[in-house]
């Protein structure tokens, strides 16, 4: 009965540890920016994108993320504007909320609205 409930833990350990490991992976999706606001944006994912699918807006917090455009430069949060094209970068979930929210590492302005 003992090694029945040990390998039962040690599967449940192993599930754990995946399901962790992958919500730790980088995601990226396309989006066009809704709202520049202090700290973020708001962003409408892209048709194609799986993120559509648990949202129709993100907000995407942009403290000690990596800004740039499409050439690799670095920007500041005062290039984006409405209309904007971006790629967002972000690992974990998306948290449920209205708009929805991830924790982005990126962002790259890739055409100007």
């Amino acid at each position: 009965m003992k090694n029945v409930i040990a390998m039962v833990l040690i599967v449940l350990a192993v599930a754990g540890l995946s399901a962790c490991t992958d919500r730790m992976k980088s995601v990226t999706f396309e989006a066009t920016v809704l709202e520049v606001n202090e700290g973020g944006l708001v962003v409408q994912p892209a048709e194609d994108a799986a993120e559509g699918r648990s949202a129709d807006k993100i907000s995407v917090g942009l403290s000690g993320v990596k800004l740039t455009d499409a050439a690799g430069a670095d920007i500041t949060a005062g290039d984006f504007a409405p209309g904007d094209l971006v790629s967002v970068t972000y690992s974990g979930g998306i948290r449920e909320s209205y708009p929805a929210q991830v924790t982005a590492s990126k962002v790259v302005l890739t055409r100007q609205g």
